[in-house]
């Protein structure tokens, strides 16, 4: 009976080591002019069971998946047509095929030998885009629930063959799994934000304007219709920045002033091809070593260039929000004068402009803000919370805005390469040691409850941190961090914590309410549409996105 016992634990130890591994799904779509989609995945996985790979595509509703081509590493695999699964993982080894079924396909190819793989997946899909009433739309599954191994990560992007997709051609949603979405040089982005659950899918929806496509299928609907099904048990959690903490409620509401204007977000430009979540050695790649290799930098990166260090913290995947930079640019300029805070008759917080002298030395991208928010202030020169909203919505405003966010993009790009950083988009060896040293100083922020001496750190310095801080997205981390090192240090730096926790979350609701009607209103026909920030980006959606086409449960190894 032991030994009986002690086999079978070993056959159980066996089975559990034999656990296939998903490290990251790509997938690529090209929409063609007649509605049709050219299709690429990429699979990056780890096989140790099962004899074949598959992918779940049905619920195709009129559409035809064919011409599906697979390789790996330059040598395309035999197409088998039909495929067979009743074979050995050698007969299958380089051969690929579909199974037809009823309601819909199943794209196979064989493993191959057990390790490491990386797959690449083609076909064409047509009627993906199909012509609606009112509109053009896509609304496709591109990854099913229920994978036999869930995958580290996983990025669709989607792009038009004859336009640019933004906030002025299109509209974007995502659903089935905890992420982002955006638009981003052209193209559509769905990203997703940690390891999925096997319950986790990637369901894209677009809205096209009419004339874009001329599609070969049509649906005598609308895309309203279209829409409420879509958004039956949605959830769009776009509101990350609630605050615990006087500053950090505040910079929440400065971050609100800057993304009243939705055109900000739907004309980021991503700046790395595979997108802010990387691997390992993708940042190697970046950073001349692994990121745990990095040790704390504790000097401001760059010499206190913001906008160098959120390009290649934007390119290591360590920023994910668009609104950061609005939010350090807006805390520097208080924390110089520039601008002052104070609170309204009514007991609401206002923005008035200091004294003109402090603008001089002001950069470009920093005086450009600061134009903008004064011009929206009117008359009084004292900007409340609706008054950036509606200067928001004028055409000629979010000109500026698109203007300004490509401006200072495209200008920390040229600085780098003109100091020997950058050549081409690749990092040289002194842009990797320049690399490191804004990667460690988030660390060293991010670490700072470990790190010695403290308090000794200089007032000045301090708000310099939590300028960087706003950037990188954690100001209100080492804000408490600092309430907690010392107070009376606190009291010099958070300029506002003369606001009680409550006055800020109120006001910060209530000017959330008043952006997000301001920016449906300023959208014109997609006024009605609400969640992800009305089809301009933002999070996705774990729930909703029902009435897709392509769906289906399972696929991976077998």
């Amino acid at each position: 009976m032991r030994r009986f016992l002690i086999s079978a634990l070993l056959l159980l130890m066996a089975a559990a080591a034999a656990a296939n591994e998903v490290n990251d799904i790509l997938v690529r779509v090209r929409l063609l002019k007649n509605g049709d989609a050219l299709v690429q995945e990429r699979w990056d996985i780890d096989a140790d069971d099962g004899t074949e790979w598959y992918l779940v595509r049905s619920g195709l509703d009129g559409s035809v998946i064919k011409d599906l081509t697979v390789s790996e590493g330059g040598r395309v695999y035999q197409d088998d047509g039909e495929w067979d699964t009743d074979r050995s993982r050698r007969q299958k080894s380089f051969h690929s095929g579909i199974i037809h079924k009823s309601d819909g396909v199943e794209l196979c190819w064989g493993i191959g030998d057990y390790g490491h793989h990386v797959y690449e997946v083609s076909y064409v899909l047509t009627c993906a885009v199909r012509a609606l009433d009112d509109a053009d739309y896509f609304h496709w599954q591109l990854v099913s629930p229920g994978l036999s191994s869930s995958p580290e990560h996983v990025k669709a992007v989607i792009e038009a063959e004859d336009f640019r997709m933004d906030s002025e051609s299109s509209r974007v949603w995502g659903f089935g799994y905890d992420g982002t979405v955006e638009f981003a040089d052209g193209t559509a982005v769905f990203e997703s934000a940690g390891r999925y659950s096997r319950n986790s899918s990637l369901i894209a929806l677009l809205r096209f304007e009419k004339g874009l496509f001329a599609p070969d299928m049509s649906e005598k609907t609308t895309f309203d219709a279209i829409y409420q099904r879509a958004m039956e048990g949605a959830s769009f959690d776009d509101d990350e920045d609630g605050s615990n903490d006087g500053i950090a409620g505040f910079l929440a509401f400065l971050t609100m002033l800057i993304f009243s204007l939705p055109f900000l977000i739907g004309t980021k430009k991503s700046l790395n091809s595979s997108g802010y979540l990387l691997t390992r050695r993708d940042k190697k790649k970046m950073l001349g070593v692994y990121p745990n290799e990095v040790d704390w930098w504790r000097d401001l990166p760059f010499d206190g260039d913001l906008y160098q260090t959120e390009y290649v913290m934007k390119r290591l995947g360590e920023i994910r929000k668009e609104n950061t930079m609005a939010a350090a640019l807006i805390l520097r300029m208080i924390y110089n004068g520039q601008l002052v805070v104070g609170k309204d008759a009514n007991d609401k917080i206002e923005i008035s402009f200091g004294d003109g002298s402090k603008c001089k030395d002001m950069d470009d991208a920093s005086r450009k803000l600061y134009d903008m928010m004064k011009d929206a202030s009117g008359s009084d020169r004292v900007l409340q919370e609706r008054e950036f909203s509606r200067w928001s919505s004028k055409s000629s405003s979010q000109k500026r805005i698109r203007e300004w966010a490509s401006g200072f993009e495209q200008k920390a790009k040229e600085d780098l390469k003109g100091a020997g950083f950058l050549s081409g988009t690749k990092f040289t060896t002194a842009g990797q040691a320049k690399a490191r040293e804004a990667f460690g100083f988030k660390k060293f922020l991010e670490d700072f409850t470990l790190v010695r001496e403290k308090a000794s750190v200089e007032v000045h310095m301090w708000q310099e941190y939590l300028v960087y801080a706003s950037l990188f997205g954690i100001a209100e981390k080492v804000a408490k961090e600092l309430k907690d090192i010392d107070t009376r240090v606190y009291d010099q730096v958070a300029v506002f914590n003369s606001l009680s926790t409550y006055e800020i979350m109120r006001m910060t609701d209530a000017l959330s309410r008043s952006i997000t009607n301001a920016r449906y209103v300023s959208s014109g026909s997609y006024s009605s549409y609400s969640g992800s920030r009305g089809g301009f980006g933002g999070h996705s959606s774990f729930g909703g996105g029902g009435g897709f086409h392509g769906g289906g449960f399972g696929g991976g190894a077998r």
